[in-house]
């Protein structure tokens, strides 16, 4: 049996409501013509919605397929709206890959004003301290630092000026112990490490007149750079970290700068398909202008 665009239009949008009660109202229509339409489709496709307390959910076997349908669903839309010279609307949704400190400290500030833009939209953040494969996990948009590896058919923005990567510790800990005057006086501190499979326990710093990695043996390793930002507040060592993810710190005195001649800028960018979506292009518009675009 044939089912057109609009059949499965609604088999989407009633799963990602979660129900029918809020697509029927958007369509103007009775919930029991969406009912039906819906059972017809379930007994056509054999597609098996459990029903969970008032809402819809789709089988953990029908959940790959969905995907690719809501994608395909998502792309005949904008294709129809450009076709009828209609601005497409953002809507399916949006796969996010940044790293956790960019999440915690800068994110929020774009995020809510691109939900209350985009109600056809919903977001999933993939916040990690590795890179991600973006092909392999379906990104839509990433938010990376520093140099970028050359990605086919990808592209990329600058966001916002380039931020600062530096060393900090906390007042406490420098009476303790005292202020590392060189970088080869570090092997004698507490070092609090971020480990990743990209940065290893290599810390890139400013020396002279070029940049270069340095080996850290750390007295701490974790994959929680929020662990290791509260960990340098209590004065437990010294950290690497940009300098947005240390500005409330800095201002309340909690921490201090650490071999300021040795930090190095890293520039944020947003990394996305060529192909990009509107959902895609809207968070992009939406992060430049909340944080501000350079070059």
């Amino acid at each position: 049996m044939g089912h057109t665009l609009d059949d499965l239009a609604l088999l989407v949008d009633v799963v990602r409501a979660g129900g029918v009660r809020a697509v029927a109202r958007a369509q103007g229509v009775p919930r029991s013509t969406v009912s039906r339409r819906l059972q017809r489709l379930e007994t056509s496709l054999g597609v098996g919605l459990k029903r969970k307390g008032a809402g819809l959910e789709l089988s953990e076997a029908a959940q790959s397929s969905f995907e690719r349908l809501a994608r395909l669903v998502d792309e005949a839309r904008a294709v129809s709206d450009e076709l009828g010279n209609r601005q497409p609307e953002p809507r399916g949704v949006l796969r996010l890959a940044t790293t956790m400190l960019f999440a915690e400290h800068l994110l929020p500030g774009v995020m809510a004003k691109y939900l209350a833009a985009h109600r056809q939209v919903r977001v999933e953040v993939l916040s990690s301290t590795d890179r991600l494969d973006l092909t392999a996990e379906r990104v839509d948009v990433a938010i990376r630092s520093g140099p970028l590896e050359d990605l086919a058919s990808w592209t990329s923005k600058k966001l916002g000026p380039a931020t600062t990567v530096g060393l900090f510790a906390s007042p406490a800990y420098l009476k303790r112990r005292g202020l590392p005057a060189t970088l080869d006086a570090l092997a004698e501190h507490d070092l609090l490490v971020s480990t990743t499979r990209a940065a290893g326990t290599q810390w890139v710093v400013q020396r002279r007149d070029r940049r270069e990695p340095i080996r850290v043996l750390g007295r701490l390793h974790s994959t929680s750079e929020n662990l290791l930002l509260s960990l340098c507040e209590r004065g437990a060592g010294i950290v690497r970290a940009p300098a947005y993810a240390v500005a409330d710190l800095l201002r309340r005195g909690k921490v201090v700068p650490v071999l300021e001649s040795t930090w190095v800028s890293a520039q944020i960018h947003l990394v996305f398909p060529l192909d990009a979506p509107p959902r895609t292009r809207a968070f992009i518009d939406c992060a430049l202008e909340v944080l501000g675009q350079k070059g």
